[in-house]
């Protein structure tokens, strides 16, 4: 069948070509050594990871991405909490951001989240933008010196979190340079063997 019948052909089914029928939505986020991907069937959703950097110039760049209270909040830390504290309320922000497809063009100011320490919530919305009728925010195990949130908007009852580093490890022994690969240049990659 030609490409544009199989086009038409899910059109007329109600399906959008090129998109499975399960509509899931997919994030994905990366900072220093860690990878986070977010994948959802019908809701939206959003996933941030950062790295909590010695070098990150906290008080220069709050007042630009952070509430008026939420920058007070955060002059009244040291500066170690301060930058961890920064980097929390930062992937919050940026998870339900992305979750509402909007990214920065909202002023991340004008979208409040719950601070270090406290359990991840919304507490105000941007301007403009309509609040979705729930959203789950989870806190990501990332390891030592990173900082996670996944953003699910609408009712979430069920999160599952993995750890790819099996996956990624041995994705990149298959595919180290040097290494002779089978085909056009690349070897292709049975998931069946790799995951375990």
């Amino acid at each position: 069948m030609p490409a544009g019948a199989v086009a038409g052909h899910m059109a007329s089914r109600g399906l959008p070509a090129g998109k499975p029928a399960a509509r899931l939505e997919v994030s994905v986020s990366h900072a220093g050594d860690r990878v986070a991907v977010a994948v959802c069937r019908g809701l939206a959703v959003g996933v941030d990871v950062e790295e909590v950097r010695a070098d990150l110039d906290v008080d220069a760049i709050a007042p630009d991405v952070l509430a008026a209270e939420e920058v007070a909040w955060l002059a009244q830390l040291d500066q170690p909490d301060r930058r961890a504290a920064f980097v929390e309320l930062w992937a919050r922000k940026e998870a339900v951001l992305k979750g509402l497809g909007v990214g920065l063009e909202a002023p991340p100011r004008d979208l409040r989240v719950s601070g270090l320490g406290e359990a991840p919530v919304v507490r105000a919305w941007p301007v403009g933008t309509a609040p979705p009728t729930a959203v789950a925010l989870r806190a990501l195990e990332t390891g030592p010196g990173y900082v996670g949130c996944l953003a699910v908007l609408g009712a979430c009852h069920r999160v599952a979190e993995f750890d790819g580093a099996p996956v990624l490890t041995r994705a990149a022994e298959l595919f180290a340079p040097g290494r002779s690969h089978a085909g056009r240049g690349r070897r292709e990659l049975d998931i069946s063997r790799t995951v375990r």
